[in-house]
């Protein structure tokens, strides 16, 4: 019971990355604020913890809309008290080649994965620097933000940005015990990427031949080190975005498989 009776506000909740991750940290004793743009798809993550035991609710949630992330938080806040950490999943993606992108495509996943993400980091850094007792805000980002890839100019884009983003808010927030760190996933086996497997749109084989650990993590596998970033054993760990890709961006080789290049 690592995070036991701490409140955990998860924005993009109803994902799968997002249920991952809130049904470790309700395992863990965290008070769970699921939240996402859908509500049915929040409330069905929330239904997963409550018939488990837990304490959660959930909420619909744009985070680019202010007012609305200030009076969901002002909710949370008068039901629970101060959230103790925060967990930024919501986010999305363009694919299309650059050319034929539009400037309100490239603009719209910039604000949702960037600009949400602050408002929903400040939002949460003014309540706990009202506290004083500090906490952990963890942005989720992806090994896209450390390269180019085709059709995904926005994504990479804005993947990069959130790196330097929490390295940002870290060294501003670090005197007030607000810890902020990344999470950068690889490609992981979601129902989308799944999906696209079966479909044949993407040659999986491919990408876990390029894997030095030999598979695509799992949900569990990034839920997993979101909760390490929320938790006291992360206490002296701040501005840091930890890549949770079985050691994709490590390998450098000319390709196959890396322990024979």
């Amino acid at each position: 019971m690592r995070l036991k009776d701490r409140v955990v506000i998860i924005t993009g909740g109803g994902g799968d990355i997002g249920t991952a991750t809130s049904l470790v940290f309700a395992r863990e004793g965290a008070i769970v604020v699921v939240t996402d743009s859908r509500a049915d798809m929040a409330e069905r993550t929330a239904k997963l913890i409550r018939d488990g035991g837990g304490r959660v609710t959930s909420f619909g949630l744009d985070v680019l809309d202010e007012a609305a992330v200030e009076r969901t938080f002002d909710a949370v806040f008068e039901r629970f008290g101060c959230p103790d950490i925060l967990v930024n999943l919501a986010g999305d993606t363009v694919i299309k080649k650059s050319v034929d992108m539009s400037v309100e495509e490239f603009d719209r996943i910039l604000r949702l994965n960037v600009t949400g993400q602050f408002i929903t980091a400040r939002s949460v850094a003014r309540r706990m620097l009202t506290r004083g007792q500090g906490g952990a805000i963890i942005n989720i980002g992806s090994i896209l933000g450390y390269g180019g890839t085709p059709r995904r100019a926005g994504y990479t884009s804005s993947r990069g940005a959130i790196i330097n983003l929490t390295k940002t808010l870290a060294v501003e927030w670090a005197l007030d015990g607000i810890r902020v760190n990344c999470v950068a996933p690889g490609w992981t086996m979601t129902k989308a990427l799944r999906a696209a497997v079966e479909s044949g749109g993407l040659n999986v084989d491919a990408l876990i031949e390029r894997t030095p650990m030999g598979r695509l993590p799992e949900v569990e596998d990034i839920a997993n080190a979101v909760l390490f970033l929320a938790s006291d054993e992360s206490s002296m760990i701040t501005g840091h975005t930890i890549p949770i890709d079985g050691g994709v961006t490590a390998y450098m080789g000319i390709g196959g498989k890396p322990s024979h290049a």
